[in-house]
């Protein structure tokens, strides 16, 4: 009987049921289009917060470091005026019009109330309000810093350990399949290196509240280095710990080459940032918060792999030998995954010579791997914080910017392999972050440095 309802609904030509079920069918679409423009507009808003705090922090600091609010055509610190959020090296992803270029971010002083007021505004792009009429939605944020609130909390030192192998000239973004089916290279991609110096260029910017005046010595409270790496450290490259922000120069000398080893680099972040406390000490009686910032596009591929012997790890090998008469000693190795012991025959004896060894079990391990995080533990458990970050290690098939050779693969095993390593060496699993696009990259470094301006600076209440 149920069947014959349904059949006499579908063969109904009566108009109002139609109209009824085309008003119902409106109004869930509607309801489902306005939760994804409802959506977009609060990761926005929320991003927008992020960044009027972030500036107003920073101008009030400035201010507060250096007693004057900067004047309108001023080289140092922010004049008062409207400024893109790609000003202060911000980008949004495609869901805000016309990106961070129209991501307006105002600043202005109360010199009567000594505040900053930072307003962002803008709108995101809509995708289903479009259809009644409504192309875009508003956002809007305002942050108020007192400038007497704000002061140094803690000195602090900051290493960049930062990925200069060959895969660094690559495109961010893999090839995209387009209507055809074919692979395209994706618009607005850019070499992996350029996205580096922007992104570092901008991680500069929000750490540089924290230094104020460091001329006179006593009152200097940050310092940063850089260590770039491909197969070792680059010391033509590197800068080495000192009271700086570093400078465009140091960041913009960093070049694509050569393969991928983590080990040796961090073993000289960890010389580094360990010693740091004591020198901070000497300058201003604190201890430093210290941080190291390790990015790699890609796996540690210098060194092969090496087999250690570990029980529970379920992997067995045995090594097996034989003698040829005309040929002499021959011997290689038989490998299983099993859940127990394998029963096979072992240690048979021919004619004085042993055949086949007895199972052993144990696991394969990447040498730079193993020594990397050898390193991230030394350097963690000294205290320090590390964040790591995974870039463009998207599977996929990339643009290798290279006349050598148009394109290249990474397979999910790379990224695997290099993600597992970065997780590892992170202090906290929220201290590990992906970027698959010169974007996320800078996103990546931007909450980085708000997390250590946040930490690093007290707002007083």
């Amino acid at each position: 009987m149920k069947f014959n309802h349904i059949h006499r609904f579908a063969k109904n030509e009566d108009g109002n049921i139609a109209m009824m079920f085309s008003i119902s069918l409106m109004v869930i679409l509607a309801m489902f289009g306005g939760a994804i423009d409802f959506t977009m507009k609060t990761s926005a808003q929320s991003r927008s917060q992020d960044i009027a705090d972030a500036v107003a922090l920073s101008v009030a600091a400035f201010v507060r470091l250096n007693d004057f609010i900067p004047a309108a055509g001023s080289a140092e610190g922010t004049p008062p005026g409207d400024y893109p959020a790609t000003y202060f090296g911000y980008e949004f992803q495609g869901w805000v019009e016309g990106g961070a270029d129209n991501v307006n971010v105002n600043v202005s002083y109360d010199e009567v109330g000594r505040e900053a007021t930072v307003t962002v505004t803008g709108k995101t792009v809509t995708t289903f309000a479009n259809v009644m009429g409504m192309d875009s939605l508003n956002f809007s944020t305002k942050s108020v810093v007192n400038f007497e609130t704000v002061e140094i909390k803690d000195v602090a030192s900051v290493t960049l350990v930062l990925d200069n192998s060959g895969s660094m000239a690559w495109d961010d973004k893999p090839y995209t399949t387009n209507s055809h089916g074919s692979l395209s290279a994706p618009s607005g991609a850019m070499p992996r290196i350029t996205a580096l110096e922007n992104s570092v260029m901008s991680f500069m910017d929000h750490l540089e509240p924290l230094v104020g005046d460091q001329s006179e010595t006593g009152k200097r409270v940050f310092r940063s280095g850089i260590i770039p790496y491909d197969t070792d450290v680059n010391h033509s490259r590197k800068q080495p710990m000192d009271w700086q922000i570093l400078s465009n120069s140091d960041i913009t000398a960093m070049t694509a080459n050569g393969g991928t080893n983590s080990s040796r680099p961090m073993k000289t972040a960890g010389d580094w940032i360990i010693g740091e406390t004591a020198v901070h000490r000497a300058e201003t009686g604190k201890s430093p918060l210290r941080y190291v910032v390790l990015m790699s596009d890609g796996a540690n591929n210098n060194n092969s792999s090496a087999w250690i012997s570990e029980t529970g790890t379920e992997e067995w090998r045995r090594k097996r030998c034989r003698n040829y008469k005309n040929y002499g000693w021959s011997c290689w190795y038989d490998y299983k995954s099993k859940s127990h012991k394998p029963n096979d025959k072992v240690g048979y004896w021919n004619n004085g010579n042993r055949y086949d060894y007895d199972w052993e079990e144990g696991r394969w391990t990447l040498p730079d791997d193993e020594e990397t995080l050898v390193q991230c533990r030394r350097i963690k458990d000294d205290g320090v914080k590390i964040y790591t970050i995974g870039f463009g290690l998207e599977p996929g098939k990339y643009d290798t910017n290279s006349s050598y050779g148009s394109t290249t693969t990474i397979t999910s095993d790379e990224t695997d392999q290099a993600y597992a390593l970065l997780s590892e060496c992170a202090s906290d699993p929220t201290m590990f972050i992906t970027a698959n696009s010169a974007e996320e990259l800078q996103s990546a470094f931007d909450s980085i440095g708000e997390d250590i301006v946040t930490e690093t600076i007290r707002i007083r209440s």
